[in-house]
């Protein structure tokens, strides 16, 4: 064996000799606490390490509850908007009727149905609403329609639980009226583009632009007394022999939700 290795050996004796002594002596234990104070700030490295992981998972918990939360509150807007648009149509619902029945009122000898619009058909071609009444409700062929604004037209079809009106704006209606005041009389018709048309006035006539236009009563198709509309417009030469009226009509075609069908008066003949 070579003096190196011998060297060696015998340095590994003599160190394995001197623990035994300081261990035996007590003297390794300064040793011992200087590696406990050394892990000392590990071991709060490891502390700080597993708490931020919890926080974080915790703080994953949180936001999944928060997203859940935002989710109902979402959910409860949503019902709360709906319940608020629900109640704003009630209203006006109430509303419309509200005005109905102070028509109603004015005209305590008629006898009155309310309907609902249910579909509309004006067209070029055809001036028509049908409504969720009919005959099952008592309503026949020639009654009259009317909102709180005026006159709507006459139930021109009836079936056992609908019915449709033939609008006074449709080419084929015609209506014997008056202008107030001057009792100027009339036919008043529509045209293809929805308006109104008084034809075959006198031209001696008294009539100015404002003037109301009711129903005459005669030829017994409406009763009278019923608005029709309000000259806007007087058209016709001075040497013909009868003018012309064009009318705003009283009743606004393109909101009626609700009307009144006068169930006590039926025409002598449908026009």
């Amino acid at each position: 064996m070579s003096s190196r290795r011998l060297f060696w050996l015998f340095m590994m004796l003599v160190a394995g000799v001197a623990s035994l002594f300081l261990a035996h002596n007590g003297w390794s234990r300064p040793a011992e606490g200087v590696l406990q104070r050394g892990m000392v700030p590990l071991e709060g490295v490891f502390s700080k390490v597993a708490d931020g992981a919890g926080n974080f998972f915790g703080a994953l918990a949180d936001l999944g509850k928060l997203r859940k939360e935002n989710e109902r509150l979402r959910q409860e807007v949503d019902r709360l908007t709906t319940l608020v648009a629900q109640m704003q149509e009630a209203k006006e619902e109430n509303q419309k009727l509200r005005e109905l029945l102070d028509f109603t009122a004015e005209r305590k000898k008629d006898e009155f149905l309310v309907a609902r619009v249910v579909s509309r058909d004006t067209s070029a071609f055809a001036q028509t609403v049908a409504i969720n009444k009919g005959s099952n409700q008592g309503l026949r062929e020639g009654m009259s329609v009317v909102t709180n604004g005026g006159l709507v037209g006459r139930v021109s079809q009836v079936y056992p639980t609908a019915a449709r009106v033939l609008l006074i704006t449709d080419p084929n209606s015609a209506v014997n009226t008056v202008v107030q005041g001057s009792r100027a009389a009339g036919i008043v018709s529509g045209r293809l583009d929805g308006s109104l048309v008084m034809e075959f006035v006198q031209q001696g006539d008294k009539v100015d632009k404002g003037n109301l236009v009711l129903t005459s009563g005669l030829g017994g198709n409406y009763p009278p007394g019923l608005l029709v509309g309000q000259v806007k417009d007087v058209a016709g030469d001075d040497l013909e022999v009868f003018k012309e009226l064009h009318l705003q009509p009283a009743a606004k075609f393109d909101r009626i939700q609700y009307v009144l069908i006068i169930t006590n008066f039926l025409p002598m003949k449908l026009e």
